[in-house]
């Protein structure tokens, strides 16, 4: 058996992601910080030119995006599960929801200048400069989507009193009864 390495960096909300599943399952892991923007040379080196974080490396294997992750723990090991016999279908058409649609809202939100000038208050200026230019650059050409921030600030309550309704309709702390990969994916 390999051992599992996480390559991340500590803000990386995916990063903590990945680092949450690993707890639930109970397996043990090694770290290795990356940088939280480029350039990368070891993480881009070893994934093959991905630049996103976190990436699973397990023996020669490497898992670079969180679904995977998840579905590579499962296998690692399967109990507590993260897709529950019955429900692997819902909880992971959730969490895809959920990784795209709810985290592209609160991207938007984030990076609105009230939330930013606080989120980003103590980071020096030149590095603030590199980091908006780090993700200029990853969002630019790309495949991923931004939602305007008009149309973030509608939807956020939506989204987020669907959620709450459906931890009503299952009157506990878990999305579908019992914790899976949905209540991870938010």
């Amino acid at each position: 058996m390999s051992d599992l390495i996480l390559h991340h960096y500590a803000a990386s909300p995916f990063a903590q992601k990945a680092r949450l599943l690993l707890g639930f399952k109970g397996l043990s892991w090694h770290s290795v910080h990356v940088p939280p923007m480029m350039p990368k040379p070891d993480l881009t080196a070893l994934s093959g030119g991905y630049r996103k974080t976190p990436v699973l490396q397990v023996g020669a294997d490497v898992y670079c995006d969180t679904a995977l992750i998840a579905r590579r723990l499962e296998q690692e090991k399967s109990i507590p599960a993260l897709f529950p016999l019955g429900q692997e279908m819902v909880v992971s058409a959730f969490a895809a929801w959920a990784d795209s649609v709810v985290f592209q809202h609160a991207v938007s939100l984030v990076f609105q200048p009230e939330s930013a000038a606080v989120r980003f208050a103590k980071m020096p200026p030149d590095m603030l400069k590199a980091f908006v230019a780090d993700r200029a650059a990853l969002f630019s050409g790309g495949s991923a989507t931004r939602i305007p921030a008009e149309q973030a600030v509608l939807q956020w309550p939506v989204i987020m009193g669907r959620l709450e309704k459906q931890l009503q309709h299952e009157q506990g702390d878990y999305l579908f009864g019992e914790p899976s990969i949905a209540d991870f994916a938010l």
